[in-house]
């Protein structure tokens, strides 16, 4: 039979590294903060108050939903592999239970 066939390994090292890309995330993210953080430091006046609007940024706050978007994703895909080889297996189970009668 000629159905779906996923490579699991190569599907599972995709979301896996997927994953490890997220760290890539994290480390723009806290760049980002310290930077804004440093910059409040040396400033004074209206320039301290326009780099604390920084901090309130819709790119900061974007990159941030981007981020969740993407680990929910990769999350799902990795819940839809173990669904398709459990499912896999079953079928496999079956095939074999009627090959017997």
């Amino acid at each position: 039979m000629d159905g779906w066939k996923i490579d699991m390994p190569a599907a599972r090292d995709a979301v896996s590294q997927a994953g490890a890309q997220l760290d890539g995330f994290d480390d723009v993210a806290s760049a980002i903060s310290t930077a804004i953080d440093d910059a409040q430091g040396a400033t004074l006046g209206k320039t301290a108050a326009a780099v604390a609007d920084m901090a309130h940024n819709p790119f900061l706050m974007q990159l941030t939903l981007a981020r969740s978007m993407a680990a929910s994703s990769i999350q799902k895909t990795g819940a839809a592999l173990d669904a398709y080889e459990a499912g896999d297996q079953e079928m496999a189970l079956e095939n074999s239970r009627g090959a017997g009668r």
